[in-house]
């Protein structure tokens, strides 16, 4: 048995030529290198060679197919390789521009909250500063208007007593005088006592208008400085005003912060709300990465699919060696059979030449075409066979990858939304604590231009007070320079009014001595002559024009303005001195009563007075 098993394997075993055909066989025609009776080919061994070639050919082919799987076996697994160092590099640039984006926004608030608290500071201190100089120029204005108060009030009691003072002098001076000299002097003092009513009148008219427009000024300074009272006190209101404004201010201030600290808390809440997301994330990744290795045990069977594919291709490739062998079995057969009909047909071409060769052509024709149908038919089915699983095994293996290159696009598109998505939120909170940032920031810049503008309004309205009490000085200076002009004016007046009296007093002396000489005539004449030719000429004589000038209305200034007491006493002096000349020259004017009708001349001054005085003297001695 194992000789006949060593025989048929032997038998079975494939004889390769060693050397190829020549090329005069390889360029002959296949009808020429096959038997026309049985289809059999004369180069069955090289037909042979050719199907042991194609079948390397596959075998090379389902190698190289083996050696593809492995490569992209391969390049999933450098993929998946990229793709975790990508979402890891991806996850740390992503945690660290967070980090540095939360370490830059907090040194930023915090910058931004040590500017605010010195800005408050500095703000607080400038005002505490401006609010005290503030304070200080108030009190001493009011200091200043006070002691201005005090130094009017003295003057006008100055003023006061120096008129009375000087009223009450002149009228003792006149009352003393007139009640000595008068008696004498009566024609010479009815002349003067009507220039010294128009002299008096025309004092005291200018008097009474200076003392109006005094009096209106003095109003007008009252009302001025009650205005500045009010003024002062609307500055205290607004100063009131604008510190309580500074701590509405400086409380909205400590409010925002604090709605600043509890947003950066929520905000921190929403950061930590994040990470957990981003932790979700993670964990959705690590599911993605779970799937993505089902995935890859999917493939991993489909592996073991396509090697059971093989395999079965393998088993198939034995089929179709065993199929060959059958083949060859038939062909062998076919060859023993043909031996056998050709010696059949050798033994009966001399039996049957003439009547059988027709029908034995036919007949072999017949076997022929079956058996190489059938042949075929098998070599078809086979080759179709192994077509058919090796294109359902090459879609199998496209659409595996196929889904999972979807899936991995799937994947890589869900993790770039989540991150762009988280980039997106980030950049979102970033954006609303910049814009935040930004309002805090306009409404520090407005209330420090509130501040600045009631800074500038409290400087303007000290400005304004410092002008207006610059002004007021002014006016106090112009009145206190008024009064010096009026104090000087009225002691030019009581200059000339004691020139006038000592004028009055030289005359009243000659007057005396001329009556004594004019006495001594008349007893003189009287014995030789009638008195009554020699009485006018005596009063002729006696009463000469006296003249007085006083000075121009516009070199006079106004006089101070004398009170109710002392303009009393002035008409009083007018009166007395009017009716001591009523009651003391009865009979003067009786006697006078033509010459005191005309208007009497204007002394101009007491040098003039001794002149003419003089001049009538030397007349009487000529006489």
């Amino acid at each position: 048995m194992g000789e006949r098993e060593s025989v048929e394997r032997e038998e079975m075993g494939l004889h390769i030529p060693y050397y190829p055909l020549p090329e005069e066989i390889q360029q002959m025609e296949r009808s020429e290198t096959v038997c026309q009776y049985c289809g059999v080919s004369y180069l069955i061994l090289h037909e042979f060679q050719l199907l042991q070639d194609r079948l390397a050919q596959v075998e090379r082919e389902l190698q190289n197919q083996r050696g593809a799987t492995e490569r992209e076996r391969a390049k999933r697994e450098l993929l998946e390789l990229g793709r975790e160092e990508w979402e890891r590099a991806l996850r740390e640039e992503i945690q660290r521009g967070a980090t540095e984006k939360e370490k830059v926004l907090r040194e930023e608030h915090e910058k931004r909250f040590e500017e605010r608290r010195f800005l408050n500071e500095e703000i607080e201190k400038r005002s505490e500063e401006r609010w005290t100089v503030l304070k200080e120029k108030l009190q001493q204005s009011s200091t200043h208007l006070e002691e201005q108060r005090e130094d009017l009030h003295q003057l006008e009691e100055r003023e006061r007593c120096v008129r009375q003072q000087q009223a009450l002098t002149a009228t003792l001076s006149l009352l003393r005088c007139s009640r000595e000299e008068l008696r004498d002097v009566q024609g010479f003092l009815s002349q003067l006592t009507g220039a010294w009513e128009d002299c008096s009148s025309q004092l005291l008219e200018r008097s009474r208008e200076s003392y109006a427009v005094l009096r209106e000024e003095l109003r007008s300074v009252c009302v001025e400085l009650q205005r500045i009272r009010t003024e002062r006190e609307n500055v205290e209101q607004k100063l009131i005003v604008q510190s309580r404004k500074t701590e509405e201010l400086v409380n909205q201030q400590t409010h925002a912060q604090r709605e600043h600290r509890e947003r950066l808390l929520r905000l921190s809440q929403e950061l930590r709300e994040k990470e957990e997301g981003w932790l979700s994330c993670q964990c959705r990744c690590n599911s993605l990465q779970s799937q993505l290795l089902a995935c890859q045990q999917r493939e991993e069977e489909a592996t073991r699919k396509y090697s059971v594919a093989e395999q079965e291709v393998e088993a198939l490739r034995r089929k179709l060696e065993h199929a060959q062998q059958k083949s060859k079995d038939l062909r062998r057969d076919s060859e023993r059979m043909m031996e056998s009909h050709r010696k059949a047909l050798t033994e009966m071409e001399d039996d049957y030449r003439q009547e059988l060769p027709f029908k034995l052509q036919a007949v072999l024709e017949e076997q022929r075409t079956q058996n190489a149908v059938r042949l075929k038919e098998q070599e078809e089915e086979l080759k179709r066979e192994a077509g058919l699983e090796l294109v359902i095994d090459r879609e199998k293996s496209r659409e595996l990858l196929l889904q999972y290159q979807r899936e991995k696009e799937q994947l890589q598109r869900k993790l770039s939304s989540q991150v762009h998505s988280a980039t997106q939120e980030l950049r979102e909170e970033v954006q609303r604590l910049r814009e935040m940032q930004e309002e805090r920031s306009t409404k520090e810049e407005r209330l420090q231009r509130v501040l600045q503008h009631s800074q500038q309004q409290g400087e303007l309205e000290l400005s304004q007070a410092r002008t207006e009490l610059q002004l007021l000085r002014g006016e106090n200076t112009g009145l206190q320079d008024e009064v010096v002009l009026l104090q000087e004016t009225v002691r030019r007046e009581c200059e000339e009014r004691g020139e006038l009296t000592a004028a009055l007093t030289q005359a009243r002396e000659q007057l005396l001595v001329l009556r004594r000489q004019a006495s001594s005539l008349d007893l003189s004449h009287l014995k030789g002559k009638h008195p009554q030719t020699d009485l006018p000429h005596s009063q002729t004589k006696v009463r000469l024009p006296l003249t007085r000038s006083f000075t121009p209305q516009h070199t006079l200034r106004p006089s101070p303005p004398y009170t109710a007491t002392g303009g009393r006493e002035g008409g009083g002096v007018g009166r007395s001195v009017a009716s001591w000349h009523g009651s003391g020259g009865g009979a003067g004017e009786k006697g006078r009563g033509g010459e005191r009708g005309g208007n009497l001349p204007k002394l101009r001054s007491s040098s003039e007075v001794k002149h003419r005085v003089n001049l009538v003297m030397g007349r009487k001695e000529r006489s």
